[in-house]
């Protein structure tokens, strides 16, 4: 069990720069750092980021059970690059505040699982199939609202049942990403992952919202009786002008 984050791979920077070059490098994508797990049982409890990779996270095989923080923003699985899953057994708890999940591009079935109040530590999470055989289990000692579960065993086009406590839900398994329930509690999906909220704008999926807002399409320029444009008055005095932000 660790206070801080459980396990950490970062890549290392000279003693010589200073603290806001070291802060920066840390914030970056650091593309040969990465956090790989082949075979094996690791168990992480922590209190900080429980995984955390500077760069990239691949779970291959073996099994992974994670339980993360009990508050943000630190989280069950952060990563600068991208997390990918093609093998092995992956669950994780923690919370949805800056939730990050794998990739689109695992070759393994996963389920994002949000709950709207905080579910205790000591707590089972279980997965089990129509016949009711466990699939997957894991009791994690930190309270949490958010799970990561898969496993080569969650197959496509297959109903599972995922419960936590009194919280239980039916699922059937699509090609990739699932998800059960809604994610809240800020800014998560980081590096393109987890599941957006819906309406999110940008390249996520998410489309904007329709209208005349800094969001939609702009308003068309009036015209006269002969086509002329008309022009625009001008902006009131300290009204600021709002920019359309693309988020990415």
């Amino acid at each position: 069990m660790a206070s801080d984050d459980g396990i950490n791979a970062r890549g290392l920077i000279d003693d010589s720069a200073s603290d806001e070059e070291k802060e920066a490098y840390g914030e970056e994508n650091q593309a040969d750092t990465y956090f790989r797990i082949t075979a094996g049982t690791v168990n992480v409890t922590a209190g900080g980021d429980a995984i955390d990779s500077n760069g990239q996270v691949y779970i291959e095989g073996g099994t992974l059970y994670v339980s993360g923080p009990a508050s943000g923003p630190d989280v069950a699985l952060d990563f600068n690059g991208k997390a990918t899953i093609t093998g092995g057994t992956f669950v994780s708890t923690g919370v949805q505040e800056m939730f990050e999940s794998f990739d689109s591009s695992s070759t393994q079935n996963f389920i994002n699982v949000f709950y709207s109040t905080a579910v205790s530590g000591g707590t089972e999470v279980k997965v089990t199939d129509k016949s009711g055989n466990v699939v997957l289990s894991y009791t994690p000692t930190n309270d949490f609202t958010a799970v990561i579960l898969s496993s080569d065993k969650l197959v496509t086009g297959e109903t599972y049942t995922v419960s936590a406590g009194s919280n239980s839900e039916e699922i059937t398994v699509s090609a990739g990403e699932n998800t059960i329930g809604e994610q809240s509690g800020g800014m998560g999906f980081g590096g393109g992952n987890g599941a957006p909220p819906s309406g999110a704008p940008g390249e996520n999926g998410g489309t904007p919202p329709s209208g005349n807002g800094t969001m939609g399409q702009p308003p068309e320029k009036p015209t006269d009786a002969n086509g002329n444009e008309l022009a625009m008055p001008e902006q009131a005095a300290g009204i600021p002008i709002v920019k359309t932000i693309k988020i990415a």
